[in-house]
């Protein structure tokens, strides 16, 4: 037989992929859900409808499963108070074998099983069972190195007028496989170029053109998201003296953002709408021209605060340079009260990213 993971997975699947989720206001029936058939038989249904299906269903195989009500709009660190007028979210709630309690959403058809899309993630929730008094936090999944990551492995080629030819093999897993799942699959081929070239684009790279990409796995939700790309970013080598000066070719970098540059801030601030949240690992092989070497090997940066740890190192290759890149953050809500502290670790990982690398001629 299935075991209890492949139960939920299939549950799942079956749920987002046959049963479309509505919010329109003729289908919202206030507070009640409507009955499991009813749902089944029009494959349409608002929060609360799909939730009531799953709970059905993994009841019916013996897994215990609730409502929980979720405010998706308070992302403050303000514990709010639970009245129905705080919630404006249904999801699942449910029980492992090993006495772990587990969430799903089934209204986005995008995110892996057991995966809560960015809206959930660290959202106010609570769990509607008998003697549960407590709202609770609900997990961030982006942060979460086991459910989440971005891997980077990039080959790039400098010719000697300065042009950088840049082949990405990428693989998201988790929440960020699913964001680009649900950026990505409603949209058409050009749409999908402006924004794979606005992705890459906030970077060290300048005058940056993406030239070809591909994508494995786009539709299968719960496997790693694998995609390649060829970029090329044009006159990145600079003379400077008898040296040739150019930005580190990484596809993936930390985003100059002009708001984190203010001396103060007045509210909390929510990294997710500045930064890939996941942990972001990336190596890079650059392969320099013939009679170009790297002058001096760059000093190794490593930067650990309680925000969350960077790490940037080199090292000399037959063909010209490796660089490895690691980051992570530890969480998603910075009070603005720690902001100024914030803005440092900022401020110094983007300074590390921006790292130039010098080289000579033999």
């Amino acid at each position: 037989g299935m075991s209890e993971a492949e139960i939920v997975e299939a549950l799942h699947t079956f749920i987002v992929r046959d049963i479309n989720y509505s919010y329109v206001s003729f289908l919202n029936n206030n507070y009640v859900p409507k009955k499991p058939g009813a749902t089944l038989s029009a494959k349409v249904g608002d929060c609360k409808d799909v939730a009531t299906l799953m709970i059905t269903l993994l009841r019916q195989h013996g897994i215990p499963a609730w409502y929980t009500l979720v405010s998706t709009h308070n992302f403050s660190n303000r514990t709010p108070r639970p009245t129905p007028y705080v919630f404006n979210h249904a999801i699942v709630a449910w029980y492992s074998k090993d006495s772990i309690l587990h969430f799903a959403d089934l209204t986005t058809d995008y995110f892996p099983t057991g995966i809560l899309p960015g809206g959930d993630c660290g959202a106010w929730g609570l769990v509607i069972r008998n003697g549960e008094k407590q709202l609770v936090r609900l997990p961030d999944h982006a942060l979460d190195p086991r459910l989440s990551s971005v891997e980077l492995y990039n080959r790039a080629v400098l010719d000697t007028d300065g042009n950088i030819t840049l082949r990405v093999e990428s693989t998201r897993t988790g929440v960020p496989a699913g964001q680009w799942r649900e950026n990505l699959l409603p949209v058409g081929t050009e749409e999908r170029r402006k924004m794979l070239t606005t992705y890459f684009g906030g970077g060290t790279l300048h005058h940056l053109d993406l030239e070809k990409f591909e994508f494995d796995n786009l539709d299968s939700i719960n496997r790693p998201l694998r995609a390649s790309f060829t970029l090329r970013a044009f006159h990145q080598l600079d003379r400077v003296a008898h040296l040739y000066v150019m930005p580190i070719p990484l596809s993936f970098s930390t985003p100059t953002q002009k708001a984190l540059f203010a001396a103060k801030r007045y509210n909390d601030l929510d990294l997710d709408e500045f930064f890939e949240l996941a942990p972001v690992r990336e190596t890079l092989d650059l392969q320099l021209p013939a009679g170009y070497v790297v002058a001096e090997l760059p000093a190794a940066k490593e930067i650990n605060s309680r925000f969350g740890d960077y790490a940037l190192r080199f090292e000399k290759t037959p063909q010209g340079l490796r660089v490895q890149r690691r980051c992570a953050l530890k969480m998603r809500f910075v009070q603005y009260t720690d902001f100024e502290d914030f803005r440092k670790f900022y401020l110094d990982i983007l300074d590390a990213d921006d790292s130039f690398l010098a080289l000579k001629k033999q």
